[in-house]
């Protein structure tokens, strides 16, 4: 039996695809956003549907109403149908992630996870992605994250590219040829 990683990835592929042939990613982007954020307010939304003793129908139902409240773009609404019907609305966190990557892709975006000890300014933030988007010849989406554990400096992942100019790894790099345990 397939994994949910793969199924997700199908349908995922799927929806890229049919948002391709109708030039809709920016639509469907927006739809798939906000139904994120919907579920993410709204924990049991997910549990109930990916509850196996609700039934087929009422989720069927259920998913209708949603889509047709939310005003979703027709082949998001559509989507959303199929996936209820196929009892697949537990990989839609999958889909999320999967979508938003390829959209990137399609951008010419690239994500970059940055760690900091401290809070970053908007000016850093700004200063930051420039450098990186020279760097890398491309549009850089920084992702920020904060672990005060690094003590200083900055750990950079683009890719598979990493840049850790942290102090907690220049010190324990110190610690290392000193060989001070």
């Amino acid at each position: 039996m397939a994994s949910d990683i793969s199924i997700a990835a199908r349908y995922t592929k799927a929806l890229f695809q049919a948002a391709s042939a109708k030039n809709e990613f920016e639509s469907i982007a927006v739809d798939m956003e906000h139904l994120q954020k919907l579920i993410k307010a709204n924990p049991l939304l997910l549990d109930t549907i990916n509850n196996k003793l609700v039934s087929r129908p009422f989720i069927e139902k259920s998913i209708a109403e949603i889509v047709e409240r939310t005003q979703y773009n027709k082949l998001t609404q559509n989507f959303l149908r199929g996936l209820a019907k196929a009892r697949r609305l537990n990989i839609l966190p999958a889909i999320f992630t999967n979508f938003n990557k390829l959209l990137s892709l399609k951008r010419g975006e690239l994500p970059a996870k940055i760690t900091s000890a401290r809070e970053v300014s908007r000016a850093q933030v700004a200063r930051l992605s420039k450098v990186l988007s020279t760097s890398f010849n491309c549009k850089i989406v920084p992702e920020f994250k904060v672990d005060p554990r690094i003590i200083g400096g900055l750990i950079v992942n683009v890719g598979s590219y990493e840049l850790d100019a942290s102090l907690r790894t220049q010190l324990n790099k110190l610690k290392k040829t000193l060989r001070i345990d």
